[in-house]
């Protein structure tokens, strides 16, 4: 699926669920197509931050955090 930039943008900062800022963008695909590049430039467009997060090489606690302890054995 190709999208265009304008379309992007729109989805990452239409309102969504609770009140939290439209979707978290997953892109998927081949080294050097431009999948970083497209978003850096789109946050910058937007005066925005952009954090790139490769997942073959993150832990699980990156993404949920790390288990706090209850004292019930949870």
């Amino acid at each position: 699926m190709t999208i265009n930039t304008t379309t992007l943008q729109t989805l990452i900062c239409t309102p969504g669920i609770g009140g939290r800022r439209g979707l978290r963008p997953l892109l998927w695909g081949k080294p050097g197509t431009g999948k970083t590049a497209t978003l850096e430039s789109l946050a910058r467009s937007m005066g925005a931050v952009c954090i790139t997060i490769i997942a073959s090489i993150s832990e699980p606690s990156d993404f949920l955090g790390l288990p706090i302890p209850d004292g019930k054995g949870g």
